[in-house]
């Protein structure tokens, strides 16, 4: 599985988290998308998913990857909130030194 974006924190290119909107409400792209998660069992992996699409926040219960679901549009806020969380559980904590505040992670598309 190719994610739609990397993100990855300037200071150490090490921590990375993957970001997959999955977006798209056809019944076999979904199908095929949560068993692709499942399969990828993929502790960096964040999906961002639209809740008007006809999957439930149970199809992603046993993966290993994190789950945000949004109305309208993803909340900046909080997806950057959950990189950090995530980063900080797989990673552990920065180092001192590497603490830049704000700007710490660039975007890369995969396309």
């Amino acid at each position: 599985m190719v994610p739609d974006f990397v993100l990855v924190d300037t200071k150490d290119e090490n921590r990375r988290i993957l970001l997959e909107l999955v977006g798209f409400w056809h019944p076999n792209y979904l199908r095929r998308k949560v068993e692709k998660v499942h399969a990828a069992n993929c502790a960096h992996l964040l999906l961002l998913v639209y809740k008007g699409l006809n999957v439930t926040e149970e199809a992603f219960q046993d993966a290993a990857s994190q789950v945000i679901f949004f109305q309208q549009k993803p909340v900046l806020k909080e997806v950057m909130e959950t990189v950090e969380e995530m980063a900080e559980r797989i990673y552990g904590p920065r180092r001192k030194n590497e603490h830049r505040g704000k700007k710490r992670r660039t975007l890369k598309s995969k396309e």
